[in-house]
């Protein structure tokens, strides 16, 4: 029978990095709940909140590690523009462009994602008036070279 107290905020932390833990390691949903009725004596939907819990967790990690790594990528693409743009190879820039265009899901217009946040709606709408502008550049700089 599962113990009707409820933990304190730091084992419940305990718990769930502890479950964080066993998902990373593959194991199964049954082993996890097993585990915490063995461990700490608590009933399948406590142990379903934990792990619940634990993904929420992960998820929130992965994801302030992808914008990283999507920015890292972004800060390279501009240096890498910046250089282009200086040098005129304009196909360079262009092909830059879409790659930051494809980094930020601004090439599939049909891929809608109805559970965007406000920010990332900002932010996506930012970077498509930063890329008309670009575009708008490189076309003002081809045109004067086709002169």
């Amino acid at each position: 029978m599962a113990d009707n107290t409820n933990p304190s905020t730091t084992q419940t932390e305990d718990r769930v990095t502890t479950v964080l833990a066993m998902l990373v390691a593959e194991n199964e949903r049954t082993e996890i709940v097993q585990f915490a009725a063995t461990e700490w004596d608590v009933c399948e939907r406590t142990a379903d909140n934990y792990i619940a819990k634990a993904r929420a967790a992960h998820g929130a990690v992965t994801a302030k590690k992808r914008d990283g790594l999507r920015g890292r990528s972004l800060m390279r693409m501009e240096g890498l523009y910046r250089l282009s743009l200086e040098h005129k190879q304009y196909a360079v820039c262009v092909a830059i462009e879409k790659r930051v265009a494809a980094l930020f899901g601004l090439d599939a217009p049909t891929q809608i994602d109805v559970n965007d946040t406000r920010e990332e709606r900002a932010m996506r709408d930012q970077a498509t008036a930063d890329l008309q502008e670009r575009l708008n550049i490189l076309r003002t700089n081809g045109g004067e070279r086709a002169h």
